[in-house]
């Protein structure tokens, strides 16, 4: 009879003594062993690993002007002054100056600057000239950006158009083409420039 009380009171005092270390370590990290903890470390150190920054930021005093002349008439994109003109000589079809407000938004704005930083536009030479091409229907391109406090300024004769091109032209020429093409859509998307009767264009 003592001897099975004896046994009884020694695992009553193991259970205590178990309970106790649990609740002692209730608050401590459970070490698991196998892939659920190594899972784990690495969800760490991705959470804390530095990332390289996506957005770009659009200098406060970020302004340009885009010009084009292509068979006399000439369209120009000024966010300095917030306008967009039209300009077709006295001897062409539909002759005269047209000037309308043109704001464009913070996001048009956004894109613009992006596409000039991904194709290094200001690190470009002040004039560029393209050699293939007979220059009938040569356009001419003018840029002048401000951005921080900074004027870039570029000249860039075109004289193979795009619809006449059938020999490769160089990375900086075909980089000034998608730059070209995005500032001629986003001034599309207003209506004031929608409703500009133009010129009769190359003939």
């Amino acid at each position: 009879m003592r001897a099975t009380l004896l046994r009884c009171s020694i695992f009553v005092a193991v259970l205590l003594l178990s309970g106790c270390g649990e609740a002692r370590n209730s608050g401590a990290p459970t070490i698991v062993s196998g892939g659920t903890a190594r899972a784990s470390v690495e969800q760490l150190r991705t959470a804390t690993r530095p990332t390289t920054p996506t957005l770009v930021i659009v200098p406060a005093d970020f302004a340009f002007v885009y010009s084009t002349t292509k068979c006399e008439e000439r369209n120009e994109i000024n966010t300095f002054d917030d306008t967009y003109t039209n300009f077709v000589p006295q001897n062409a079809y539909n002759a005269g100056t047209r000037t309308v407000a043109l704001t464009l938004t913070a996001n048009d704005l956004y894109q613009i600057y992006r596409v000039m930083l991904a194709i290094k536009f200001f690190s470009y030479p002040g004039a560029l000239d393209t050699s293939e091409g007979d220059g009938r229907s040569a356009s001419y391109n003018f840029y002048r950006v401000r951005v921080n406090n900074q004027l870039k300024e570029l000249r860039w004769t075109d004289k193979h158009p795009l619809r006449n091109r059938t020999t490769p032209v160089s990375q900086t020429i075909s980089d000034l083409y998608t730059l070209n093409n995005l500032l001629y859509q986003v001034s599309l998307r207003y209506s004031e420039v929608q409703q500009i009767k133009r010129g009769a264009g190359c003939t």
